[in-house]
């Protein structure tokens, strides 16, 4: 009787230990996946990359800056998650540069 209960006096530090480690992991992984302000700023400008880098592709392929954001998306396979972003692309003409801007949709729908 003596020996079950020494057994259950070892294990419980042990147990309560594994509980612990298992609760801090959780919320390790829960906050890591949670993309804070910096993370949204720094998606707003790999988004804001993306565009430029495909313009210049055109640019370099075809000689001149592709017309639209929908060009880009259909021959040149640039992917923009329009649920979560706005990208604004405005081209004053064939060899100048073209204006892009990126906004991110408000979780109410509004822009930031």
């Amino acid at each position: 009787m003596k020996k079950i209960m020494k057994q259950k006096d070892t294990l419980r530090p042990w147990l309560i230990s594994l509980a612990v480690f298992a609760v801090c992991l959780g919320m390790l992984f829960y906050l890591s996946a949670k993309p804070g302000p910096c993370e949204k700023a720094r998606q707003e400008e790999r988004i804001r990359n993306a565009v430029w880098r495909a313009a210049i592709h055109c640019y370099a392929m075809e000689g001149r800056y592709p017309p639209s954001l929908e060009y880009m998306e259909e021959v040149y396979g640039l992917q923009i998650d329009r649920d979560v972003f706005l990208v604004e692309y405005e081209r004053h003409g064939n060899n100048i540069a073209p204006k892009i801007s990126v906004l991110r949709v408000d979780d109410s729908g509004g822009w930031r």
